[in-house]
């Protein structure tokens, strides 16, 4: 029989998701995407000189899917990579510091002691599909280097920055490690975007308006 998922997804009157152009709904009707990857409003960047302990951090999963596992252990090769994430145990020993993941506060804290904020996707090759720490780190003030997604300068614009390789990745991390000045400049730019775009509070102002079109739309069929 068909996933759960795949169930709702066809019982759904609309389907909304990040990730409708990855292939795997071909032929519903009912997808349209509209991304969920957003952050509190009221966990905000940290005021004040917060020291930057950490160079490179990186808030997620150790799983088998995309790039992450293959190229975290490249860069972490070069410039060690300290992680917050729910499966601490599961991490290879070779990554030396791998602590608990951090929620709230607390999160928004540890992104401002970071230099740089490594993220990855699970399908980075989907238009418009990304993790939804991008929202959580733009939101919080922090400087995000992430493996490039299509679509994401549209929604992210040169608030991040970005790699489609481990090596490029390891390049950025030397040249921004050393030049604050640029990377506080793309972490503010980032920081404008964040909470004009990623918090739950303005991503629902979007919602209601797609609800309301949605409902008063008539016979036409929306489709992926």
């Amino acid at each position: 029989g068909e996933s759960w998922h795949m169930e709702m997804v066809k019982a759904a009157d609309l389907y909304l998701s990040n990730d409708v152009f990855s292939g795997k709904y071909e032929g519903l009707k009912n997808c349209y995407y509209f991304p969920f990857d957003v952050s509190d409003k009221n966990f905000n960047r940290i005021e004040g000189n917060v020291e930057k302990i950490f160079d490179v951090t990186f808030f997620g999963s150790w799983i088998n899917q995309g790039d992450r596992q293959e190229w975290l252990k490249e860069i972490n090769k070069i410039y060690p990579v300290t992680v917050f994430t729910w499966n601490p145990k599961e991490w290879p020993e070779e990554f030396e510091d791998v602590r608990m993941a951090a929620y709230g506060e607390d999160f928004a804290f540890r992104v401002a002691q970071s230099k740089i904020c490594l993220g990855f996707s699970v399908n980075p090759h989907t238009w418009g599909y990304w993790s939804n720490r991008v929202g959580k780190i733009l939101t919080s003030g922090g400087f995000l280097l992430y493996q490039y997604a299509p679509g994401m300068e549209l929604f992210l614009r040169d608030g991040a920055s970005y790699f489609s390789s481990p090596q490029e990745a390891i390049d950025k991390i030397r040249y921004f490690i050393g030049n604050h000045i640029e990377r506080q400049e793309i972490a503010d730019r980032g920081y404008e975007i964040g909470r004009t775009r990623f918090t739950s509070e303005n991503r629902i102002r979007d919602l209601m308006i797609l609800a309301d079109r949605f409902i008063k739309k008539g016979n036409s069929v929306w489709s992926i």
